[in-house]
This record gives structure tokens, sequence and C-alpha cells, in this order.
């Protein structure tokens, strides 16, 4: 369901980018499982989590400053884990599954959560519940918008995907409202109290369908969307004219041209 890896160099979202190092990977079993990139091998499994793991990412600023694999499952928990001494912590969600994680900040250990219940989470290694909280990321979800919506209409702020900038504050969430939103997670990276840590909204992108996918390059100027017509985990809604494809943003910094959030590239489209 999910992998991430960390390499002799640095931290990265997956295997195709790390020279060597480790990759870790979550499925249905429950298990995080540890796999040698040098050697080609299987190494471990990592026991704790009561369902499937659903989304996996490496927190920056573990033991040696490689950083420690963090999940999130559908047993409504993240957890951090610490391969070496053999350990986990365990954080508990406010609400339903975990379905997305990102590493977020230049070495404190942060990440960003979302999940089915449309909210967006940041946490701190040092504090179990989240340290700052947005409910509802993606639209509103009042009881008084769920009576006057169809019964699948709920599923499109379902967050299903999450990314940062390396080393940096910039955060996306993408979920199924036709749009990718930006954020800065302020008081990351070890520069500010648990008292200062926020989600600030910076605006949306749009992105037609399901977001299932996001990642953001190193330099935070380019944002690219995996959108499909369905939710990444289920056959839960479908968005009416909406194709597989890959949306690519180009993003401004503040002071950069024209407003202060992002621009917008030509959109590339693939069918599958």
């Amino acid at each position: 369901a999910a992998a991430a890896g960390v390499g002799a160099t640095g931290v990265g979202a997956g295997a195709a980018s790390l020279p060597c190092g480790d990759l870790y990977s979550g499925g249905a079993d429950g298990t995080v499982k540890i796999w040698s990139l040098d050697d080609g091998a299987y190494v471990d499994s990592l026991f704790g989590h009561q369902a499937a793991v659903l989304s996996l990412a490496v927190a920056r600023g573990g033991a040696g400053g490689g950083g420690r694999p963090v999940s999130g499952a559908a047993d409504r928990t993240c957890r951090l884990w610490k391969v070496a001494e053999e350990t986990q912590l365990i954080f508990r969600a406010p609400g339903q599954s975990v379905d997305a994680v990102c590493s977020v900040g230049g070495g404190g250990g942060e990440w960003v959560s979302g999940g089915a219940d449309g909210a967006l989470c940041l946490w701190s290694p040092l504090k179990k519940r989240p340290a700052a909280r947005v409910a509802a990321a993606h639209g509103p979800s009042s009881p008084s918008s769920r009576r006057s919506a169809s019964p699948l209409d709920p599923v499109r702020g379902w967050i299903g995907a999450v990314a940062a900038s390396r080393g940096g504050d910039l955060v996306a969430s993408g979920a199924g409202d036709g749009s990718v939103r930006l954020w800065a997670a302020r008081g990351v990276g070890g520069g500010g109290g648990a008292s200062q840590r926020a989600l600030e909204p910076l605006g949306s992108l749009p992105a037609p369908g399901f977001v299932n996918g996001l990642a953001v390059s190193r330099d935070a100027r380019v944002l690219v969307a995996g959108v499909g017509p369905e939710p990444r985990l289920g056959r839960w809604s479908r968005a009416p004219g909406a194709r597989p494809a890959l949306v690519v943003q180009r993003l401004r910094r503040r002071g950069e041209g024209e407003g202060a959030g992002g621009e917008a590239a030509e959109d590339e489209e693939e069918d599958e």
C-alpha cells in the first residue's frame, strides 16, 4: 500500500531515487517491512499496527540524522519506528484512518497526516496528540451540508495524499474536491515550541478529480499531482469527467512575479 526509503545521502520518497540504503514498505497484513537496497533483499518486519498500513514516510531527524520511518494505518494510528532500538511510538489520530503521511521540516522529526475524517494534522515526536489540526481541510463537513448532498459526497473531502518540500515548511494536501491545498507548517524543524506549531493556509491549485498522489520538487518550485476519477483506496465515489492524469503546477515564491501562492503551468494528461 505504501513505501518510503532512506539512503546513505539523505531521505527520499521511494526506491527509484536512492543509490543505496533501506526501503520500507507496508501492506494489508499490518506490518512494515524493511528491505536492503544494497543487497536487494528482505531484512525484517516491524509489527504493531492492527490493520492495513496505508501510508509511509521517513521523519527526518532520527538517529544519525537519517530519519525514522513513520507509518499511518487503518487502525487510526501513526507509528514512529525506532528501528535500531526495536521500539515504536504510537500516536492516535483523533479521527478515522490515516491514509497519507509525509515528513516536514529540516530535522525536527515532524510529519503531516491526512485521512478519511478530512482533517490535516501536524505531528511532533514529542507530543502524542497533533501539534496542529485543520478540520475539514478540503471543504465543509457540517451536518447540514451532509444532508443537502448525496450520500457519497462527503468522500470528496477525504484527504488521500500529502507532500512537503524537502527540508522546508511547504505542505500540499489533496482530496476529491478538485484542488490541491497549500499550507505553511509553522514552527517545524526545531525552530519553535509546541505552542508555535500551526498549519497556515496559503491557497489552492486546480486538480480535477481525486488527488491520489502528490510530490513537491526539492527546490519547492514544481508540484506534481496524480489524479483519477476515484479515490486511491476504494471505489466509494466518482468524479464525473475526471481522467487518470498527472497535473504539473509550477510554483512561485513570495515576491516573484504575480501573486504569492503559485502559478499553474500547462497540465500534462495521459490516459491509462
